[in-house]
C-alpha cells in the first residue's frame, strides 16, 4: 500500500466536504452542508459571537481565522518551507463585520483549495511530508469539529 496516496485521498475526500463537494457517499463530519456552505448562511454578528463568554477566542469567527491561516501553513510545510510560523497571529480575528466575515470565509475556502493542491502534489513519502499530512487531517478535523459545535450552540442560544 502506497501510505502517500493513501493520505493524499483521504485528505481530498476532507477537504471537498469542507468545501461542500463530498466525493464519497458517506459524510465524515457534516450533517448536510459541507462548512463553508453553513459558514457563508451566517452574518457576521452571528460569527463574531462568543460562545463562551469570557473567551473572544471561542467565536465561530476566530476558529475560521485560525483554521485559515493554518490551513496556509500547513501548504507552507507540505512545500518545504521550514520558515518559523507565530502561531499566536492566528487568534488575532475573533469579531468580524459583515464585509470582513464574507472575505474570511471566502479566504478559508481559497485556502483549503489550494492546501489541498498542495497535497495533490506531494510525491515523496518522507517522515516529514507523511507527519505533515497526518497532521494537517487531525489540526482540521478537530477545528472544524469545534466549529460545528460552535454552530449548534448559538442555534440553541
Amino acid at each position: 500500500m502506497d501510505t502517500v496516496l493513501v493520505l493524499k485521498e483521504q485528505l481530498d475526500v476532507l477537504f471537498a466536504e469542507a468545501l461542500g463537494e463530498p466525493r464519497v457517499p458517506y459524510r465524515l463530519f457534516t450533517d448536510h452542508e459541507g462548512l463553508i456552505e453553513a459558514l457563508q448562511s451566517l452574518d457576521a454578528e452571528t460569527a463574531s459571537r462568543p460562545v463562551t463568554a469570557d473567551d473572544p477566542t471561542s467565536s465561530i469567527a476566530a476558529h475560521c481565522e485560525h483554521l485559515r491561516f493554518s490551513a496556509r501553513a500547513w501548504g507552507a510545510w507540505l512545500e518545504g518551507s521550514r520558515e518559523p510560523v507565530d502561531w499566536s497571529t492566528s487568534w488575532n480575528v475573533s469579531s468580524v463585520g459583515e464585509e470582513e466575515w464574507r472575505t474570511l470565509v471566502e479566504d478559508l475556502r481559497i485556502s483549503f483549495e489550494r492546501t489541498l493542491d498542495t497535497v495533490r502534489a506531494v510525491n515523496e513519502g518522507t517522515p516529514e511530508t507523511i507527519g505533515g499530512m497526518v497532521g494537517l487531517v487531525a489540526h482540521t478535523a478537530y477545528h472544524i469539529g469545534t466549529i460545528r459545535e460552535k454552530l449548534r450552540a448559538l442555534a440553541r442560544g
